[in-house]
């Protein structure tokens, strides 16, 4: 596999709502920056790529998405406007940190068959679903983030595991603050506000086990 070095300054890059912008295939050690991206059906895409960098960089109508294969990548300081960021199949340790994403037009970020994903300090808002959905995930980490006003829940687990959700600001999004379904086990929601979500603050499948719950206000029960 190749191992590449790749910076972009001050550079635009738009479509009709279809293509995609910059492909990352293949190639580790890529760094992005400083790109605005507008009208794509995907605006950054990575695939077998180990160590990708993506940091500041604007992106409207165009989708930031990891796509098998890749490890050890981080999305920092970033603006997504109607968009979001899709992180799927990965060898894990992924970093999304200090970006904005709001309207997104699904989930604002989602990850599914992955692992050790840390999600901190960012801003999620207005999402069409959740703000932040982790399916079949494990050995994450979801810090200081503040989630609102989303059309689903504010954080939502799906058969995620020994993953911890604590100091985020997680209100008046049209869902519960977070959702544990599908056998989510050994998880710990501490320290959040979970305030003004229409569905209360935590919605919990009956009969999951060994999830712990501890200063949240207002605070959650577990089934």
């Amino acid at each position: 596999m190749k191992s590449t070095a790749l910076w972009r300054f001050n550079t635009a890059i738009s479509g009709e709502g279809s293509g995609t912008g910059i492909l990352i295939e293949s190639a580790d050690d890529v760094s992005v920056e400083n790109i605005e991206l507008e009208n794509l059906e995907t605006g950054i895409e990575v695939t077998g790529s180990d160590r990708t960098q993506i940091s500041n960089i604007t992106a409207t109508n165009a989708q930031v998405v990891f796509d098998e294969g890749w490890a050890s990548c981080v999305v920092r300081d970033s603006t997504l406007e109607n968009c979001g960021i899709d992180v799927v199949a990965g060898a894990g340790q992924i970093l999304i940190i200090g970006n904005t994403i709001t309207d997104a037009p699904s989930n604002g970020i989602f990850f599914d068959a992955t692992l050790d994903v840390t999600i901190i300090e960012n801003t999620v808002s207005g999402s069409e679903s959740a703000g932040i959905l982790l399916n079949t995930v494990s050995d994450s980490q979801i810090i200081l983030n503040e989630v609102s006003n989303n059309g689903g829940s504010g954080v939502s687990f799906d058969d995620v595991f020994e993953s911890n959700v604590y100091l985020n600001e997680i209100i008046d999004n049209a869902g519960a603050g977070v959702v544990l379904d599908d056998d989510s086990d050994g998880n710990s929601i501490t320290d959040n506000i979970l305030s003004n979500n229409g569905d209360g603050p935590c919605q919990i499948t009956d009969g999951l086990e060994d999830n712990e719950f501890s200063r949240n206000n207002p605070e959650c029960e577990e089934a």
